[in-house]
Parts: C-alpha cells; sequence; structure tokens
C-alpha cells in the first residue's frame, strides 16, 4: 500500500484502498482467532469447541462486530504474559450479549457488556429491549450507548472508563451534561468531515468503530485525541466538551487518528516501515508540536499531518467550516513541512527506513510545498 499512500492522504481515491484496508483486518482478526482457538483447544478441548459453535452460529454481522471490535482486536493481538482464559472468557460473554440482542438466547445471567460497548445487560432475568440510548448509563439497568453514523460513542464501559493501554491520562464519571455536549460537538464535526471530502469520510467511517470519549481531571480544560495500534479503529476524545474542543479541532482529532490507523494497516500488508528493531529506540522532534517523538511514531506523524493539510484545503475551499478555523487548522499543518523540516529530520535515519516509505513521504512533501506556495501561508515566515 506504500505507494499509495501519497494519493490516499490527498484522499483521491475512490474507495477502493479503504475497502482492502478493512479486508486485511478481516483477515488478521479471523487469523489471529483461529490461532487463539487452537491454543485453548490444546488446554480444554470442550471450550474450545462450544466456543467455536458459539462463534459460528451468530449470523454474520453479528460475528463481524465482535470478531472486528477495537477491543476483541486487542485481546486477539496483544497478549500481555498468558491472558488465554480471561480472552476466552471476554468472547463467551461477547457471544452471549449478541445472541441476547438478537432473541436467540436468555440475557446474560450476569452484568454483561457487548464486544462493542454499546449493549449493556445487568445480569437480571427480564426483557431484552435496553434503555433509550440518551439515557444515562446505569449499572441496574439494561442499556444502549448512542451511536453516531454507524459509530459507537462509548464513555461508559470498562473500555471507556478503565485504563486503556498506550492512553495518557486519566479517567473519571462523566457528567450527564458533559457527555451531551460532547456528542453535540462530535456529531457536528463528522458533518464538517462527510461535507469536505467524500473519501477522507470512507477513511474516518471506514476505520473508526468506536469512539471512546473520557472525562479526564488530570487535564481539566485540555482537549486532545489518541489512539493506538493495539486497539484498532477505537479513538479516545479526551474532554471533548471543554471550551478549547471546537468542532474544528475533534473533526481534525477524528481524522487524525483514522490515518494512524491507516497507516498501521499499510505496516500489516506492506511489513514494517523500520528495518532494524533498534531504530525504535531513535527519536525525533516534531516540526508540528515540537515534542520529542520515536522514529517510528514521527513517520506516522508525517502522513497525519499531510493527510490534514489536504482535508483543511479541501474544508477551506468547499466552505464547510468558518474560514478563521479552517485557516489555523491548515497553518498547524503546514508548519512542519515549511522549509522542507518534514523530511529534512529524517535524513539521519534514512539507513532505517524502508525505501519506498521515504520516496512517498518526499514526494508527500513536495506536494505540501507546491500547493502553498500558491497560498498565502507558503509566504509567511510565520508559518514556522
Amino acid at each position: 500500500m506504500l505507494e499509495h499512500l501519497t494519493r490516499y492522504f490527498a484522499w483521491r481515491d475512490d474507495g477502493t484502498l479503504t475497502a482492502a484496508m478493512e479486508a486485511t483486518l478481516v483477515d488478521a482478526s479471523s487469523a489471529r482467532y483461529a490461532h487463539l482457538v487452537q491454543r485453548l483447544a490444546t488446554r480444554d478441548p470442550a471450550r474450545a469447541d462450544a466456543l467455536g459453535k458459539a462463534f459460528g452460529a451468530l449470523p454474520d454481522d453479528a460475528f463481524l462486530r465482535v470478531l472486528l471490535a477495537p477491543e476483541t482486536g486487542y485481546r486477539l493481538g496483544y497478549d500481555p504474559g498468558d491472558a488465554l482464559t480471561e480472552t476466552a472468557d471476554y468472547l463467551e460473554t461477547a457471544i452471549a450479549v449478541e445472541a441476547a440482542i438478537l432473541g436467540q438466547a436468555p440475557v446474560p445471567a450476569k452484568p454483561a457488556w457487548s464486544a462493542r460497548g454499546d449493549h449493556y445487560f445487568p445480569g437480571e432475568a427480564g426483557a431484552i429491549v435496553a434503555a433509550r440510548t440518551d439515557d444515562v448509563f446505569d449499572p441496574r439497568r439494561p442499556y444502549v450507548a448512542p451511536a453516531l453514523h454507524g459509530m459507537i460513542v462509548d464513555a461508559s464501559s470498562p473500555r471507556a472508563v478503565g485504563k486503556l493501554v498506550h492512553i495518557a491520562g486519566q479517567a473519571a464519571p462523566i457528567a450527564p451534561a458533559h457527555l451531551a455536549a460532547a456528542l453535540d460537538r462530535i456529531d457536528a464535526a463528522l458533518a464538517v468531515v462527510r461535507e469536505t471530502d467524500a473519501a477522507a469520510w470512507r477513511t474516518l467511517t471506514g476505520l473508526t468503530d468506536v469512539i471512546v470519549v473520557r472525562s479526564d481531571p488530570s487535564v481539566p480544560e485540555h482537549y486532545t485525541s489518541a489512539s493506538t495500534t493495539l486497539c484498532l479503529r477505537r479513538p479516545v476524545l479526551r474532554n471533548p466538551f471543554v471550551a478549547a474542543a471546537r468542532v474544528c479541532d475533534l473533526a481534525d482529532g477524528l481524522v487524525h487518528e483514522a490515518i494512524h490507523c491507516a497507516c498501521d494497516i499499510s505496516e500489516m500488508v506492506d511489513g514494517p516501515w523500520l528495518n532494524d528493531a533498534s531504530a525504535y529506540g531513535t527519536y525525533v522532534f516534531s516540526p508540528w508540536t515540537g515534542r520529542r517523538l520515536d522514529l517510528h511514531t514521527y513517520l506516522q506523524a508525517c502522513w497525519v499531518w499531510y493527510g490534514l493539510w489536504n482535508f483543511w484545503l479541501a474544508a477551506l475551499e468547499e466552505g464547510t467550516i468558518a474560514p478563521d478555523d479552517a485557516a489555523y487548522c491548515l497553518a498547524r499543518a503546514y508548519r512542519g513541512f515549511y522549509g522542507a523540516l518534514a523530511v529534512d529530520r529524517l535524513l539521519a535515519a534514512t539507513p532505517w527506513i524502508a525505501p519506498r516509505l521515504l520516496a512517498a513521504l518526499a514526494s508527500a512533501q513536495a506536494a505540501v510545498l507546491a500547493q502553498a506556495d500558491a497560498l498565502p501561508i507558503g509566504r509567511t515566515p510565520s508559518a514556522q
């Protein structure tokens, strides 16, 4: 996929590459699930057989909801120590919840969440119909999380409020008013993406399954987005209800994390971008934020800011957001490319980087500089 990334993150794909990425996730998740069942069969053949039959009994759409849920990907792809039993427990519960939603089985006897964090049963016999999606989560009642354009917004499941690997900060219960504000802003941000660029919208919706919303008391007035390769298609929005979280910032964050996901999938297809494990301990200062990034993260950051440059250029041209907001986001994305900084900072690390990747990034940077030269931003030293 490397040769296509410059075009892909210029939002010129017709959907073919996004579909290929989704298919890659299905294949990878299926292989990891099969490996788990094989491991489980060596310890408990009866349990492995029952798990396979229960999973296979689900309709295709329910099967894929469980298989492709970000939490499932994390548990199947990342095994700290020996988590085989815990992963089997998780899958059995997720399958039972899907079967109950479909009316194929009774509701689980113990409190249980779905794989995507969108359904909860409190562990009591009763109606399968869950609470209204705009109700506040109450562990004593069935619950359905809100969804926007098919993407779950999870602020209540253990996958949203617990400690998340590779995600900084803390999590506190989110106030109902804060959740309502976050939902309104996320919906508005998604509308900006949808109305700005069809290809960017396909990438965002194809590579986002669950949007986690967290109230983070460690930075109470600060908003930021985050994600991790260990849990694909799950952007985490920290404090998206604060004043600093403008609609343009939320749109920027959601596109930002979808680009990271696409980069991760590209490596699944093409192989590692770095050819030596020791290179992961090399650091580069980001010309966008000034932060010290490991080399691998920096390579992804180059694509992220290239994709955001193209997205906000389209937003400015289409008038889908206030011109001042679009110009601000565009200038922020351009900052790291000004003076060819982005690729120049990779020169010392050239021996460790896949040559095709370096060539693609050089092409992307050249495209940004050529476009910027025709804009006032390209002639403004303050853009540094």
